[in-house]
């Protein structure tokens, strides 16, 4: 194993720190996070790519819209229908009277039909659609880098998860039908008007469709604008009142009770300013529709009662033109509000189309490279969230390493700086080599750079948003070429236990390959019972069978906030890790949170690890007296390599930065046990 510091290491090529930080405030169209061309991209994406990306069935909903047709010709068949009726019985016919009533009740029932099917087959087309773009956008968060969750609250996530999509589920259901119904309908009475009144009813009603328009128009920019206002605040509201929900124990202590409260209630108040004004501006255009409605039919009356064509006209006829008027502009306004809908919802689901439009990131492949290889295009856009990407994991780089792999590691002149604090980086020209096998402890006061060290190793950061210089390699192979699949390679045991809501079982089994990626048939006797034996055998090796054999339901144990302690959970946690076998394990303040009888359980469980020499074991703690005894300690300070050696090299060592440590923590100790 060694160490240097960048001083050390003259003759190495190294970037200036100006020219990395220039790189790091590149413009923000090139970052990963919303930049503004593909914000413009996704306010002007269309129904019919959001279709397209969300993998709808368009059989399913062909055949809806074709049942959708049938009830927009019963619609305009019905007038028709009504003016026959009245003109046979205006005429004295009883039969003709009879026959058009049965046509008429014909057309009911097919309409009635029509409707019952259309509603099914656009629901189960809907219901598909938002199922789709849910995993869709599940999938795409979950291959993103951690920086992409430090920027964007997870409760701001779930209400593009669940409250966006069911915006655009409500269009698909109900609104596509009212369009496609609506200009069917509007075609087809301006037919028909010319064919009763002549071309010069048709041509009154055709000019009244202008007007319509402009208020349409002018709606259309309106709506969009507010709808994605009114989703971006009511999405903050959500993060705000999740977060203080989540943190409820610092609410009270601190007596924040108000200040939350009424932080709540300007946000809410916010998105309720929003709305009202959104419908304000509804009511003023369907009030504008209604009139305009209201004044054809009159004219069209006046037409039937004063105009010299309309001496031709039956009853029936009269009838007929004064209710397709109306229908006319009734199914113009409809369609008017339709279109307003699907405005409203394409609006709200801005921000799932900038998640969606996020490349994708294989392994193999850094997020900011992705990008700029895939281009800003829309097109390109498409073709590319058109297309899954269904990865064979057996072809995976770190299923072949992982084979090979024994977990040497190597930093060569690494440095990284996080993108809210490019001033002061994390880490300086780190160079380091840690043998494969054997265990290194990384120490030095807070900041100093230990947990942003081991992270590094876990691949959590995109590179084009923070990493920027210098290498780090995984026995050779460059640690970013391995995308998200870092973690077949290496495990992290963490200071909070990270246990999922299920049976103890279920958590230590998410360990496994095969099962984590859905290849074990839970009802398969043999594969369940290998995959039992497994477990076990992982909670041996981690130390915790025992106290699981005295839980109530063993194994089926389901976990909560009191059913295990804190060392338990850590237990439990070490023998997830081992079940993935990786090769190299990181144990990040892993007993800073137990108390001294958990600590020491705990700790018994890393030396055994340690000892086998099966894993790269790398140890973190601020409390140097809670650390097993491992090979190397490494100490960081101000994000660069003070100090390698061993324990006793370093105490030994006049004035080094370890045994300045060391003394202050017998310091602390001694002040607790006299005060």
């Amino acid at each position: 194993m060694s160490a240097s510091s960048g001083s050390g290491r003259a003759a190495a090529p190294r970037k200036p720190w100006a020219a990395l930080r220039a790189k790091m405030t590149q413009p923000r169209s090139r970052r990963m996070e919303q930049p503004k061309d593909r914000e413009a991209a996704a306010q002007q994406i269309s129904l019919l790519q959001m279709l397209r990306i969300s993998g709808a069935k368009p059989k399913i909903m062909l055949m809806g819209l074709l049942c959708s047709l049938v009830v927009s010709a019963s619609n305009v068949a019905t007038p028709t229908a009504f003016g026959v009726v009245m003109d046979a019985v205006a005429g004295g016919g009883s039969s003709e009277a009879k026959r058009s009533l049965l046509v008429l009740i014909g057309i009911y029932i097919l309409g009635t039909f029509a409707q019952v099917a259309e509603t099914a087959l656009l629901r189960l087309s809907s219901e598909t659609v938002a199922a789709n773009l849910r995993v869709r956008l599940y999938e795409k968060l979950l291959s993103r880098r951690v920086d992409f969750f430090e920027r964007t609250p997870s409760a701001k996530l779930n209400s593009i998860l669940s409250n966006d999509i069911n915006v655009l589920q409500n269009v698909l259901t109900n609104e596509v039908t009212k369009i496609i119904q609506a200009v069917l309908e509007v075609i087809v009475v301006l037919f028909l008007s010319m064919r009763l009144g002549g071309p010069t009813v048709a041509l009154a009603l055709l000019l009244c469709l202008p007007i319509n328009a402009l208020g349409a128009i002018q709606y259309q920019g309106w709506v969009r604008k507010s709808a994605q206002e009114l989703a971006g605040k009511f999405a903050s509201a959500m993060a705000d009142s999740a977060e203080k929900l989540s943190n409820i124990t610092v609410v009270r202590a601190f007596g924040l009770f108000s200040y939350a409260k009424t932080r709540y209630e300007r946000m809410i108040a916010e998105c309720t300013a929003v709305g009202v004004q959104q419908g304000i501006r509804e009511g003023l255009l369907r009030g504008f529709l209604k009139n305009n409605a209201n004044v054809t039919a009159v004219a069209m009356l006046s037409f039937c009662a004063f105009a010299p064509t309309a001496r031709k006209l039956t009853p029936g006829n009269a009838l007929t033109l004064v209710f397709m008027s109306i229908n006319m502009l009734q199914n113009f306004s409809k369609l008017i509000s339709a279109c307003g809908e699907v405005s409203k919802a394409l609006g709200s689901t801005t921000s799932a189309v900038q998640i969606l439009q996020l490349p994708d990131a294989p392994a193999g492949t850094a997020i900011g490279d992705a990008e700029q290889a895939g281009g800003g295009t829309r097109a390109s856009f498409a073709s590319r969230t058109m297309e899954r990407e269904l990865r064979d994991s057996s072809e995976t780089p770190a299923n072949v390493w992982s084979k090979e792999s024994a977990g040497a590691i190597r930093f060569e002149d690494f440095s990284f700086a996080y993108p809210s604090r490019l001033e002061h980086p994390a880490l300086r020209d780190i160079n380091l080599s840690i043998p494969a096998g054997s265990s290194v402890a990384l120490c030095g006061p807070s900041g100093s750079g230990k947990s942003t060290l081991a992270n590094i190793l876990l691949n959590l950061y995109d590179k084009s948003a923070v990493r920027t210089s210098g290498r780090v390699q995984l026995d050779g192979h460059e640690l970013e070429s391995l995308g998200t699949d870092v973690g077949r390679l290496v495990g992290i045991v963490q200071q909070e236990s990270a246990l999922f809501a299920g049976t103890v079982f279920e958590n230590i089994a998410l360990g496994d390959a095969e099962y984590s990626s859905g290849q074990v048939d839970m009802s398969d006797e043999r594969q369940v019972a290998a995959l039992r034996e497994r477990v076990e055998e992982a909670a041996a090796s981690a130390g915790a069978c025992e106290f699981i054999a005295r839980l109530p339901q063993g194994y089926d144990t389901h976990v909560s906030k009191s059913a295990l302690s804190g060392g338990q959970k850590q237990r439990v946690c070490i023998a997830r890790v081992l079940l993935r076998n990786p090769r190299v394990i990181v144990f990040d303040e892993a007993t800073s949170a137990l108390d001294n009888a958990a600590q020491l359980v705990v700790l018994d469980t890393i030396q055994r690890l340690i000892d086998s020499r099966k894993y790269t074991i790398i140890l973190i703690s601020h409390r140097l007296r809670a650390l097993p005894h491992v090979d190397q300690l490494i100490v960081l300070r101000h994000g660069t390599v003070a100090e390698v050696g061993t324990a006793q090299q370093l105490l030994d060592t006049p004035h080094s930065a370890f045994a300045r440590l060391h003394a202050l923590e017998d310091a602390s100790i001694t002040r607790q046990r006299y005060t």
